[in-house]
């Protein structure tokens, strides 16, 4: 399972041992750092793969991610705020659902090729451990 925002927080933790500081990647001191994370992921992975993502605009493609609005780490949070509580506060499973190119592939919780893909690991956890 990958987790953007578990990736954007140890990407975050790890700088932080580094330069033993806090806040170290926030564009603008007292910005939230989770905002400034997130948007410069999806920056950053739109150039890399030279494609229109990362945006809501015409002509980008339509990937969202529809956070639980019933999660108390995200309870009276909004703007920034709800990007910092996504990113770093203690909650597994924020993310309900899933758009990716226009096409909902994960649904309150669970991936439309979950089970597939948990027969395929099974099987080939099985042949490399026989």
């Amino acid at each position: 399972l990958v987790d953007p925002f578990m990736e954007l927080r140890l990407f975050e933790y790890g700088q932080r041992l580094l330069h033993q500081r806090r806040n170290l990647l926030s564009s603008v001191p007292g910005a939230s750092v989770g905002a400034g994370l997130f948007r410069a992921a999806l920056s950053g992975g739109a150039q890399a793969l030279a494609q229109p993502i990362g945006r809501l605009a015409p002509g980008a493609r339509a990937d969202l991610v529809v956070l639980d609005g019933n999660a108390p780490a995200l309870a009276a949070r909004a703007g920034d705020a709800l990007l910092d509580a996504a990113i770093f506060a203690p909650a597994p499973r924020l993310v309900m659902d899933v758009m990716v190119g226009g096409r909902w592939v994960v649904h309150k919780g669970r991936h439309e090729r979950r089970e597939n893909a948990q027969q395929a690991y099974c099987q080939t956890l099985a042949e490399l451990l026989a």
